[in-house]
């Protein structure tokens, strides 16, 4: 008596994309599932991807960034590369970090350092903190002293563009001064910046930030009389 055969398994192949650039940066996990007529799941499969959009931002409510996603943007700067960008991480760095990175000897470890860096901030920050360093460094560059060390260079880079800035270039009985305005941070905040000596750069003297310089009679070192 013959057996009956069985049949061979049959399998396919689906190719299929879906669009990515409604995502803001961030980590995501793509999770597919096979279900049979009754829906019941037959198996499943999950991938992480990330995707970095510069014109909606992150999404700091997203997974971190997991370190392996970063490294390999290390693997070829060299020692001084990776040193000058510790360097300009001065306002995103604690104390203990700044004391970790100093005590390192040898690329490799400086690579590692800086991956396990970022990869404990949410998904996208290093870049939006390279883009604001590199502007502040373009715009407030004064008498050779980079942009990222000067007062309005750091509060661009840990607060981002304000708002709005009130300038005053040249009015009698007063020195140069910008008010910058903030709207999103802490129910509305600002910062005052004098230039207090010609030829210098613009200090801040005065913030309602709460944690930063506080004075309400921050005028007087606009007035020049």
């Amino acid at each position: 008596r013959e057996r009956p055969r069985k049949r061979a398994a049959e399998s396919a192949v689906l190719v299929d994309n879906f669009d990515v650039s409604r995502l803001r940066s961030g980590t995501y996990t793509l999770v597919l599932s096979v279900l049979d007529s009754s829906r019941r799941t037959l198996a499943t499969s999950a991938k992480k991807f990330y995707v970095y959009n510069s014109r909606l931002g992150i999404d700091s409510s997203l997974l971190h960034l997991d370190p392996a996603l970063s490294a390999g943007v290390y693997t070829t700067m060299n020692e001084e590369d990776l040193d000058r960008e510790f360097k300009w991480a001065r306002w995103e760095s604690t104390d203990a970090e700044k004391t970790q990175y100093n005590a390192l000897q040898g690329v490799e470890a400086k690579r590692k350092c800086l991956t396990e860096f970022w990869g404990k901030r949410p998904a996208g920050k290093r870049e939006l903190y390279q883009q604001r360093v590199a502007l502040a460094n373009r715009q407030y560059n004064v008498l050779g002293r980079e942009g990222y060390r000067t007062d309005r260079g750091r509060v661009h880079i840990m607060y981002g563009p304000p708002d709005d800035i009130e300038r005053h270039p040249n009015e009698a009985g007063t020195r140069p001064y910008e008010i910058w305005s903030y709207n999103n941070i802490q129910g509305g905040v600002i910062f005052v910046f004098v230039l207090r000596q010609e030829g210098g750069d613009y200090e801040l003297v005065h913030s309602t930030h709460r944690n930063e310089l506080h004075d309400e009679n921050w005028i007087r070192y606009a007035q020049t009389n």
